[in-house]
């Protein structure tokens, strides 16, 4: 930078002045050209070396970006919603493999029949507020009832239709959300995936997602069901 102002100085009042003051035997340009950046860095020259940005006060765009990364995390605030749903499908294969291993261990014939995501605020998946995605794979194994990815529990059957869990996704579930008019900043509480979406017993032809929107002021809990294979939505009543 220093350069550039230099360079622009030279031909108009810089050097001439200084060459007639200044120039005489063993004085040259090339002296006037450091005398000039000498005194352009006592005047308070712009430092630019890594050390001086390193104590630069932080962007307030850059902090406000954080701010907001932080804001819009799935549970920041007990709750996801519908457009952070493809956050949700990111983790998904991860979780998926820590359950495997956890129901396989249990019993090697056992099988995914359930998926419940949450917020671990929520008391459905213990009530402890970390802010963090909460999933429980409900598995099945004959003679040996239900057990629980969340907490290991067991339980006797409450559904059995096995499910694949390479065709959950999360990521179609918005978009089938948003097709059907459903805003992306449509807070969730929890979606249950299962055959036996709306709980009756009785296995339906596809697998469902169970989606229950977050409570309403007065406490009204809005429930969708979306079929797993054409993404059909059905609001039902609360």
């Amino acid at each position: 930078m220093f350069a550039r102002i230099v360079h622009r100085m030279v031909p108009t009042k810089v050097v001439p002045v200084a060459y007639h003051v200044l120039a005489g035997p063993g004085f040259s340009i090339a002296s006037l050209f450091v005398l000039a950046i000498a005194l352009l860095t006592a005047c308070g020259g712009e430092d630019s070396s890594p050390a001086a940005r390193a104590t630069e006060p932080p962007d307030a765009a850059a902090q406000q970006q954080a701010a907001d990364a932080e804001t819009d995390a799935p549970c920041a605030d007990a709750s996801f919603s519908i457009g952070q749903l493809a956050q949700v499908d990111a983790a998904w294969p991860t979780e998926l493999a820590a359950m495997e291993a956890g129901a396989q261990a249990w019993q090697p014939d056992a099988n995914l029949v359930q998926l419940n995501v949450g917020c671990n605020a929520d008391a459905f998946f213990g009530g402890d507020d970390n802010d963090t995605i909460a999933w429980d794979g409900v598995y099945f194994s004959p003679g040996n009832g239900n057990w629980h990815s969340a907490d290991g529990s067991t339980d006797i059957v409450l559904t059995e239709a096995p499910l694949d869990p390479s065709l959950v996704s999360f990521a179609k579930l918005r978009d089938w959300l948003a097709a059907a008019g459903y805003d992306d900043g449509t807070k969730l509480l929890n979606i249950t995936v299962s055959f036996d979406a709306d709980a009756n017993g009785t296995p339906e032809e596809h697998f469902s997602y169970e989606v229950s929107q977050f409570p309403t002021a007065t406490g009204t809990v809005v429930r969708m069901i979306v079929d797993g294979v054409d993404g059909k939505v059905t609001e039902l009543a609360s």
